[in-house]
């Protein structure tokens, strides 16, 4: 099983035949061109409606795409896709010069700032604990989960998530405890619908993690045993 997500990545001659391949001739697009210094961090940040592609000549980058982190070293024209409503960042490791392709324009919301807005959401309680829903669209819902002891053990038809600590330690049980691992702050877990699963606080202090449903996220289908 699979608990990251890669990274979509197709090769070109140049960035010419990567556009005319990507671009269809019914749509208009957004086309910006960045470029980055070494050791420069893109925050993790999503689009929620559209999809983006990056198109790298050259240079050396870590790329994350749900939290899973690749490391890319690139001589050659290189398209990196990340699908709309999907968090992704980057951080250089050298100096980096690439396009970036939107189907069409807009808005970029940095997971970081919905995390500080969401201080001043109401909690509600839920299979995964206390929580506060960040943000939602059809194609997604972001939440933040406190957790005192463990989360009610379930699974789901039709979602997928994604745990990603916070704050404390967690101990994530997946597939009828054939799978398990102890997180810590900045871990993550990529959890496919049809697998059992609990996460367990095993810190002195309250577990805080993010829970993001692909795609948005049904009371219905939450099936508990």
């Amino acid at each position: 099983m699979d608990w990251r997500i890669m990274i979509d990545v197709e090769f070109y001659k140049n960035k010419d035949q990567a556009l005319e391949s990507l671009m269809k001739k019914d749509k208009e697009y957004v086309i910006v061109r960045h470029d980055f210094s070494a050791n420069t961090n893109v925050r993790a940040h999503f689009h929620p409606n559209v999809d983006e592609w990056l198109i790298v000549n050259s240079g050396e980058f870590l790329a994350s795409l749900d939290f899973g982190e690749q490391e890319f070293n690139i001589n050659k024209t290189t398209v990196l896709h990340f699908p709309k409503s999907r968090i992704h960042s980057l951080r250089t490791l050298s100096k980096v010069s690439y396009t970036v392709l939107r189907e069409s324009k807009d808005e970029l919301i940095y997971l970081s700032d919905l995390i500080k807005n969401g201080k001043s959401i109401e909690s509600v309680d839920d299979i995964c604990g206390s929580i506060k829903v960040l943000y939602e669209n059809k194609f997604m819902t972001i939440a933040y989960a406190t957790i005192n002891e463990k989360s009610n053990r379930h699974f789901h038809n039709r979602h997928d998530e994604l745990y990603r600590i916070q704050k404390g330690i967690g101990y994530l049980h997946l597939g009828n405890n054939k799978h398990n691992f102890k997180m810590f702050k900045d871990a993550s877990k990529y959890i496919h619908k049809n697998n059992m699963h609990y996460i367990e606080n095993i810190g002195p202090m309250p577990l805080e993690i993010l829970v993001i449903t692909y795609p948005k996220y049904d009371t219905k289908d939450v099936i508990r045993k």
